[in-house]
């Protein structure tokens, strides 16, 4: 009996880490999805801004940076994923901005 308990503490301890490991890793995807989403938002108010227009290098430039996180992401390299994320929301505002810029001088006159 004392043999069976031993081998029962170090299966339940294995089952144990083995949960929180799948618990832990499962958890590491999540801020870098979020950021992806905001930055996929991001790109998608410029886009609907004219940002190709109006602002073509930076729209490019947040489109291509877009591209590159989700395949990161995929590959599961999270912290890569999170800086182009970060870049292409960067780039993605900064076309919204110019956009919003163009069009208001465009009322103007």
């Amino acid at each position: 009996m004392g043999r069976s308990r031993i081998r029962i503490v170090p299966q339940r301890g294995r089952v144990l880490f083995l949960l929180f490991l799948f618990v832990a890793a499962s958890g590491l995807g999540c801020q870098t999805r979020r950021l992806y989403r905001e930055a996929e938002a991001a790109v998608e108010a410029a886009r609907d801004a004219g940002a190709a227009r109006f602002a073509p290098f930076e729209f490019v430039s947040a489109e291509e940076y877009l591209q590159e996180a989700e395949a990161q992401l995929k590959e599961s390299d999270f912290k890569t994923s999170e800086r182009y994320s970060q870049k292409a929301r960067e780039f993605a505002e900064a076309a919204l901005a110019r956009s919003m810029e163009a069009r208001q001088q465009m009322l103007v006159r």
